[in-house]
């Protein structure tokens, strides 16, 4: 009798271990990748923009480094500009005036850039400012 219950008891508990091992495998669901592209289109974007700004500010230097009798040589910027200067007070404004392509033809820059400061400021100095004025 005590084996008999001995070995159901042991049928039993081998029964639940075997059923719980291997009756309670689920699939897990392949998922998809997720998509990247428009954060990469936002990087890559990022990065132009960055890129373009920094062009139009080491313009900017090359006006403001630039003497009076001689003013910055376009070809520096990659596209086509054109540079005037007015006399406004105690202030000079400069103009750029940005229409071309830039020379790996990427791209077109079309638009204005008006860059303020003092007169009496040089531009290497410590402290000196202007303004810029991003237009179109």
């Amino acid at each position: 009798m005590k084996s008999s219950k001995m070995l159901k008891l042991i049928i039993i508990i081998i029964s639940v271990i075997g059923i719980s091992i291997s009756g309670c495998k689920k699939r897990i669901p392949d998922t998809p990748a997720p998509d990247t592209s428009s954060l990469q289109q936002l990087s890559i974007d990022d990065a132009q923009i960055q890129a373009s700004d920094n062009q139009v500010t080491n313009d900017a230097n090359g006006v403001l480094s630039s003497t009076s009798s001689k003013l910055m040589d376009t070809t520096i910027s990659n596209c086509s500009i054109t540079i005037d200067s007015l006399n406004h007070g105690d202030t000079i404004v400069y103009t750029l005036v940005y229409n071309g392509v830039n020379s790996g033809h990427n791209f077109t820059r079309k638009g204005t850039v008006i860059i303020e400061k003092l007169k009496s400021v040089h531009w290497q100095s410590v402290g000196a400012s202007v303004t810029f004025q991003y237009l179109n």
